[in-house]
């Protein structure tokens, strides 16, 4: 009898709840119907939907009207137009561009000696000349000659030809004139060292208290932002430029253009440049140049009158270079000596020479390197049939000479204590 009421009791909780659920399911069912029916209605007064009785992945058959309509479209778009470079693309732009101021009467002399000391350094090197007269030159070099023969637009000629060709693929440009002897290794390692996000002039000034111009002559360099503010107010410049002096319209200009004055450096760079004497003479007076330390560290040197003293200059810094290159090289093997005496085996186990890495080892005996073994007279092992041959022909011319030299080098360095066998 007590479980009969105890189950009564939980019915009687739990029946609302039942009762609840059955009706809620039942409108459901039939209010969904009629939703239905309405929203299909309206959507299908609202949007026709295509009927699309053909599979859009199976082939069609094209006659010939569409086949010729086909084609017409074709040819009537263009394929789209790209760089023929890649680095035209993608805007990158080589470091430096040199232009040089010349003449019909130097073309031959001074600009071929600035044309042999200069263009193996550097990416570009370009004459502008205002004759076209072109004289012929028995080194060829890069000319661009104007129509229009007042010299004092020269300047402004050779900046409006640069800015229709070279103005979008140099980060610098460097002028000068072809009596200046341009170190161009140096150069081209200064302006590395230079940000292209800023406006600037350098050069040498003009020797005045209250300068703002940097002289043509010792050559002055400006960005490629600045170098296109020029170029869009060449106009003026043409119209402002009455000084019989290069160096006064061309400082106008950049002031105009660019509101900069000239400077000698950047960012604690000096840009060195170096004034020589009116009747140098390199023979006698390097040896109290050299003693400066000015001019060893100058970028470029003015006036340079004859070729032969261009030719001297460039042999003297070459030399120079040459030594320094000599000194770096014998300090990274002493530092790299130092530091073998650290590593596994210390340097009883370093290869030899120093700094250049151990050549792989073969792995099979068709791997291996042949090499000839020679006298003065003789050479062994030549071929796999003979054990020894005579030396003769361009290989005996070969052996001599290196002899003579070698012995020839020996007596210029060691002199009385050496002693040919």
């Amino acid at each position: 009898m007590t479980k009969l009421l105890v189950s009564a009791i939980c019915f009687r909780q739990v029946t609302p709840v039942f009762l609840g659920l059955c009706v809620g399911i039942a409108i459901s069912i039939v209010v969904t119907e009629f939703l239905k029916d309405s929203c299909l209605e309206g959507f299908s007064q609202s949007v026709q939907l295509p009927v699309n009785t053909t599979d859009e992945f199976e082939p069609q058959q094209l006659n010939a009207e569409e086949r010729a309509k086909r084609d017409s479209s074709s040819e009537d778009r263009k394929p789209p137009l790209r760089p023929r470079f890649v680095r035209d693309e993608l805007g990158i732009r080589d470091k430096l561009f040199v232009g040089i101021l010349t003449s019909q009467e130097t073309a031959e002399t001074m600009a071929v000696a600035i044309n042999l000391t200069l263009s193996h350094h550097l990416q570009k090197v370009v004459f502008f000349m205002e004759s076209q007269n072109q004289p012929k030159l028995a080194k060829p070099l890069t000319m661009v000659a104007f129509s229009d023969d007042r010299v004092l637009l020269k300047p402004f000629h050779m900046f409006r030809y640069i800015g229709d060709h070279y103005l979008t693929s140099y980060d610098w440009f460097f002028f000068a004139e072809d009596t200046t002897y341009i170190r161009g290794e140096r150069l081209l390692e200064y302006v590395n060292h230079l940000s292209i996000s800023k406006d600037l002039y350098l050069g040498n000034a003009v020797e005045d208290a209250h300068a703002l111009y940097c002289k043509l002559g010792s050559g002055f360099l400006v960005g490629q932002a600045v170098m296109a503010k020029i170029v869009n107010e060449l106009d003026w410049c043409t119209k402002n430029a009455f000084s019989t002096d290069a160096d006064d319209n061309i400082g106008r200009c950049v002031l105009h253009s660019a509101d900069l004055p000239c400077s000698d450096g950047v960012d604690g760079i000096p840009f060195y440049t170096f004034q020589l004497r009116n009747n140098f003479n390199f023979d006698v007076d390097i040896k109290v140049e050299e003693k400066r330390l000015e001019f060893k560290n100058s970028l470029t040197f003015h006036t340079v009158h004859t070729p032969e003293t261009a030719y001297k200059l460039h042999k003297y810094f070459s030399r120079l270079d040459l030594e320094q290159t000599y000194r770096q090289i014998s300090d990274l093997q002493q530092r790299i000596l130092n530091i073998s005496a650290s590593a596994p085996g210390g340097q009883a186990n370093f290869p030899w020479p120093v700094g250049v890495r151990e050549p792989s080892k073969p792995k099979t005996r068709f791997d291996v390197i042949r090499y000839d073994y020679f006298t003065e007279t003789h050479v062994y092992l030549e071929t796999d049939n003979n054990n020894i041959a005579e030396l003769q022909g361009v290989h005996k011319q070969d052996v001599d000479d290196v002899l003579s030299v070698t012995k020839q080098k020996l007596r210029e360095k060691y002199g009385m204590y050496f002693r040919s066998v």
